[in-house]
């Protein structure tokens, strides 16, 4: 789990060098090298990377006598299997300390060769001149007119646009970390080239997200952070749920739906309806009502719908649940609802709060909302003096779940 907070603007140049490198790790568990880069929002940067080897593959198709020739300018080494059908893989050779020769003369009706290709003590390629490569292939019949695999590592530029999102941050993806060289240079929009292994260990400077035009950086929520939302949401950093009473007063409202016969039936068997309430303006005390029956309401031979027993009032039921019958707001007949209102007073309760994947526990307001709570952990809040940040905890590739909040 990582935690942060948002820079921005002067903060988040202060932060943040113009050009950093770090590694990062997949699941897979391969490490790649990547070189951060930090100047203007949403803009194309040109970058050019010198001195890093790149290993490209050829498809080769060898004469009748197993050789064939291939460009070899400004290649390093090469590496092919000599033998398709019994192996011999050549590991790479070094370009540099190839012999030399002629091209070879070869006889496509006998697959012999001028030069001898007839057993694996022979040299596997040559250096034939102009910056080519001749790859000599074992002799037998396996090879001959055979398309094969060659591959060749080459130190070359690389030359690309990168786009800098809204925090004007680019990344640029060099490969495999194991194969990026310490000699390698990187320029950024024409400037001078700066080798690798003098760019500055993005480890030490945690970027993770980008947020709007903010810059999220790592610096953590400890133990006992508090803040609120625009919403008056309050949020707890800690290394266990959070247990909070919200206090009592004033009045909950909200929307309950009648059958279709008008009526409304309030708790259950498990949860009563003991304390008063409010519906469509009527104030009724359960307390006061007579235990009686919930009548069913039932779809009549004319389509309407109607109660098999005309209610007369509301009654309490004998499992602690109401029935509320309006005898000024009935539907048509024909089997509409109604949706009423009703408004309770709001009761102080305990209940244990879970963290996100973050670590933050977050506490919703209620209606109407409350202006302070009591925790097991830090005692009473007042709402009013936490500072105002808005939230987020995600999961962000090669990162991992990261929490952070706008300052």
């Amino acid at each position: 789990m990582i935690t942060g907070a948002i820079a921005s603007g002067g903060q988040a140049s202060a932060q943040i060098p113009p050009i950093s490198q770090y590694n990062s790790t997949s699941a897979a568990g391969l490490t790649t090298k990547s070189i951060r880069i930090v100047t203007t929002p949403r803009v194309q940067i040109p970058v050019t990377v010198s001195g890093q080897p790149v290993t490209s593959r050829l498809q080769v198709r060898l004469n009748n006598c197993g050789q064939a020739v291939i460009n070899g300018i400004n290649a390093e080494s090469v590496s092919y299997t000599r033998d398709q059908l019994n192996g011999f893989p050549t590991g790479e050779i070094s370009v540099s300390t190839l012999p030399t020769t002629a091209i070879p003369s070869c006889d496509s009706a006998t697959g012999l060769s001028s030069l001898s290709n007839a057993d694996a003590n022979t040299p596997p390629a040559y250096d034939v001149g102009n910056g080519r490569i001749l790859i000599n292939a074992l002799r037998p019949s396996t090879n001959q007119g055979r398309v094969i695999d060659v591959f060749v590592k080459r130190t070359q530029n690389r030359e690309r646009f990168v786009s800098t999102n809204a925090c004007g941050i680019a990344t640029l993806n060099l490969g495999d970390a194991s194969t990026v060289p310490s000699f390698a240079t990187v320029s950024v929009n024409g400037a001078t080239p700066v080798q690798v292994s003098s760019i500055l260990n993005g480890g030490t400077v945690p970027i993770v997200d980008c947020v709007g035009s903010n810059v999220v950086v790592q610096s953590g929520f400890p133990t006992g952070t508090k803040f609120k939302n625009p919403d008056g949401d309050v949020f707890i950093s800690s290394n266990l749920p959070i247990v909070a009473t919200l206090p009592s007063g004033g009045n909950v409202n909200r929307s309950v739906t009648s059958d279709r016969c008008g009526g409304v039936t309030l708790g259950s068997a498990i949860n009563p309806q003991t304390s008063s309430f409010t519906l469509n303006g009527v104030s009724i005390d359960p307390s006061s009502l007579s235990t009686g029956l919930r009548p069913n309401c039932v779809l009549g031979t004319g389509g309407s719908f109607s109660y098999d027993v005309q209610p007369t009032g509301s009654v309490k039921l004998s499992d602690g649940r109401v029935f509320v019958y309006s005898t000024t707001a009935n539907p048509s007949g024909f089997g509409d609802r109604l949706i009423y209102t009703i408004s309770t007073a709001s009761q102080s309760a305990s209940r244990t709060y879970n963290r996100d994947a973050c670590g933050i526990a977050r506490i919703r307001q209620t209606i109407p909302a409350f202006s302070e709570i009591t925790t097991d952990s830090d005692g009473t809040i007042t709402v009013a003096d936490l500072a105002t940040r808005n939230y987020r905890c995600r999961n962000i590739p090669n990162v991992g779940t990261v929490g952070y909040a706008t300052p």
